[in-house]
């Protein structure tokens, strides 16, 4: 009991001090257990980013791949629709050729054979075609094809090979400037061998992997090379032939 004339704040106030005073500051174990929480949690959140941004990486790798694989397959899809279409002829011995050489990587610059395919072909049968025996991607496919494409009167480029058809014939030619007559037209005449080589990984120099690639025709020349998709290990095509009978339809 406070004597006479005292109060019992200070007495109160003086407890609150002491004891607020024995709370400042952690212990060492309170310290390291903080520690380890808080480097489990950033932890946590450095796994969590980490593994977004790699399924990122993946997913749009993925989707590039897929947008390059459905392009390659539409192309050579569309050339295997196109294969031996020479404009308004339907006759191949009313073409002939005036392109020189008339032969360039075993693609003989004539409507003939206008599309040739070799599954499962050894380095020797692609020896011929210009393809480098030693990236060359063995017991895969060879796909040739040739065909004409239409084109805008007057954009023709010199050095490009053009069908110049009449409705008698045509001709195979290099474009040298010379217009044509009032009943010719030019075609832009399209060659190109599809095949499977190996290239270095870009990301490991140590390693190779398969594209699909194809030789195209610049003038009279064949063995111009480009890669049209990564990873692709194998070609094989199969063909169907529709021999239609007459019918009283």
């Amino acid at each position: 009991m406070p004597s006479p004339g005292e109060t019992a704040m200070p007495r109160l106030a003086n407890q609150k001090i002491s004891a607020f005073s024995r709370q400042l500051g952690l212990s060492m174990v309170e310290l390291m257990v903080s520690l380890v929480i808080g480097l489990l949690i950033t932890a946590a959140v450095g796994t969590v980013f980490l593994s977004g941004g790699k399924n990122y990486r993946d997913n749009d790798r993925f989707a590039r791949m897929q947008e390059t694989g459905r392009f390659a397959v539409d192309m050579l899809a569309n050339d295997l629709v196109m294969a031996s279409f020479w404009g308004t002829l339907t006759s191949y011995p009313t073409i002939v050729n005036a392109i020189a050489p008339n032969i360039s990587c075993n693609v003989a610059h004539a409507p003939q054979k206008s599309l040739i395919v070799i599954n499962s072909a050894t380095s020797t049968a692609a020896q011929p075609y210009c393809i480098d025996t030693s990236t060359y991607r063995a017991d895969t496919g060879i796909v040739v094809v040739k065909y004409t494409n239409s084109i805008t009167a007057g954009t023709q480029s010199a050095g490009k090979a053009y069908l110049r058809s009449n409705p008698s014939g045509g001709s195979l030619f290099i474009y040298d400037g010379t217009l044509p007559g009032p009943t010719e037209t030019d075609w832009e005449y399209v060659a190109r061998v599809y095949y499977i080589r190996n290239t270095t990984d870009p990301n490991n120099a140590s390693r190779t992997i398969p594209v699909l690639a194809r030789k195209y025709l610049v003038g009279a020349d064949m063995n111009n090379d480009e890669t049209l998709l990564d990873g692709v290990e194998d070609l094989q095509v199969e063909l169907g032939i529709n021999t239609p009978t007459a019918t009283s339809e």
